[in-house]
């Protein structure tokens, strides 16, 4: 869809919008990146979030340890 634009531009109009294409292509990786960390970090939250109301820490615990 890209080259169908450019096209239509002559040569020097395409050297004038190549540097904000490259940009906004960058942009567009590292939105990416963040939202998948944010995401990420949303998930592991919820999943915390869950084992606090289900009173399952995930872990071993002297506490939760039966005794013998």
């Amino acid at each position: 869809m890209l080259v169908h634009g450019l096209m239509f531009l002559k040569p020097e109009e395409v050297a004038l919008v190549t540097d904000s294409i490259r940009r906004l292509a960058i942009a567009g990786v590292f939105g990416f990146i963040g939202n998948y960390w944010l995401h990420r970090k949303l998930e592991d939250d919820l999943r915390a979030f869950q084992r606090t109301l289900s009173g399952n820490s995930g872990g071993t615990n002297a506490d939760t340890v039966p005794m013998a």
